[in-house]
């Protein structure tokens, strides 16, 4: 696990004293990112992208869901636009570099990924 170091200063009247220095343990290192897989669009084209969920710390996760609201954004005159779309049966799921069957998704409004177990130091990537 990563471990960080922390002290703090004070000044005052022209003098500057420093803390004591204490040191921490990150225990829980669950992380996720979105990364575009495809360098460039063209209007109608598909993008690729990758959510990496990576579970850095001791103690394992289970039932996950990652959503994503693909691109969502309020409208200046009210609602939603969606630019996105999610294309039925593309999903792919590998479990630290292992293709796994693919999980549960549900695409109403945002992309649901669900029931995702995620043992301690190992990364999903769909």
């Amino acid at each position: 696990m990563a471990t960080f170091y922390n002290q703090a200063t004070i000044s005052y009247g022209g003098n500057v004293v420093n803390s004591n220095t204490t040191e921490a343990e990150l225990l829980s290192g669950l992380t996720i990112t979105k990364t575009a897989i495809t360098d460039s669009y063209t209007a109608g084209g598909n993008i690729v992208y990758a959510i990496t969920l990576a579970n850095m710390g001791g103690t394992a996760y289970t039932d996950l869901t990652v959503t994503d609201n693909l691109g969502a954004y309020t409208l200046a005159g009210g609602g939603t636009a969606i630019p996105l779309d999610y294309v039925a049966g593309t999903l792919r799921y590998y479990l630290d570099g292992v293709l796994q069957p693919t999980p549960t998704v549900t695409n109403v409004g945002n992309l649901e990924i669900s029931g995702i177990d995620l043992a301690a130091d190992s990364t999903a990537t769909f």
